[in-house]
């Protein structure tokens, strides 16, 4: 899939995410691209924007993949075969993809159980993520944070870009909480990637009250939560500020 298809665009008026759009031919509909994006005027995500950045997490997760494919299925065939070692290469890369499948699968379920639970008020019966609702509650508490959105849409015509904060909290000191829910496997985890914290200044990029921002990371196999705050989040939205620039020129937005 193209870095052009994965691109998600916001309507500008209603911040509300255009999957599709009329085509040229005004019958059929399709998903929007850059050159409807300038028609329209329509927002690029701050993830769409992030991802002209190396993901070095996604790299990591697609090895680690791999390799546990090649240890669950070892080679037995001729090495000197090259029909033979093309036909494993391919089964190994077929798997591994089933894997990474499972764990974004795993991932995004997570998500949804934060989200229903503080859109409406429904606690997940999965024990994994039971414990990583509970961990941001306790998180968020914490941090003084009043009243939880989540799924609430940021962004302007002016900013040149849209995004959706997993979690946008309202305090009373009137500095916001945004805190962005990551999953991945913990045992193999070592820090937070550059992306993620580019990610969070482009949310605090479109935010007016000088957001304060955050990650919680979750384990997806037993719910355990480590938090990341970033006290340099001016820093990261400086970062985010200038790849809009590099983004909409190359789009030529």
């Amino acid at each position: 899939m193209s870095s052009e298809s994965k691109t998600r665009w916001y309507n500008p008026e209603t911040l509300a995410i255009v999957d599709q759009v009329l085509g040229a031919d005004g019958k059929k509909m399709i998903t929007p691209d850059a050159r409807h994006a300038r028609k329209l005027g329509l927002l690029p995500s701050v993830t769409s924007i992030c991802d002209q950045l190396t993901n070095y997490g996604v790299q990591d997760y697609r090895e680690n993949a791999i390799a546990k494919a090649a240890c669950s299925f070892p080679f037995d065939g001729n090495p000197d075969h090259e029909g033979s070692v093309m036909t494993y290469v391919e089964m190994i890369l077929s798997k591994a993809g089933e894997y990474a499948k499972q764990a974004a699968d795993e991932g995004k379920a997570i998500h949804a159980s934060v989200s229903r639970f503080y859109a409406d008020g429904i606690t997940p019966e999965n024990p994994v993520h039971y414990s990583v609702v509970r961990a941001v509650d306790a998180f968020l508490l914490e941090k003084g944070v009043t009243e939880i959105l989540t799924e609430q849409a940021i962004g302007s015509a002016e900013k040149r870009c849209a995004g959706t904060p997993d979690i946008y909290g309202i305090r009373p000191s009137g500095i916001p909480l945004i805190l962005d829910v990551k999953s991945t496997d913990l045992i193999k985890f070592k820090k937070p990637y550059e992306s993620w914290m580019v990610q969070l200044g482009g949310y605090r990029y479109l935010e007016e009250d000088q957001a304060e921002i955050a990650e919680a990371v979750a384990d997806r196999n037993c719910g355990e939560v480590k938090f990341y705050e970033y006290p340099d989040g001016e820093r990261w939205e400086e970062v985010f500020a200038m790849l809009v620039k590099i983004f909409c020129l190359r789009k030529k937005l």
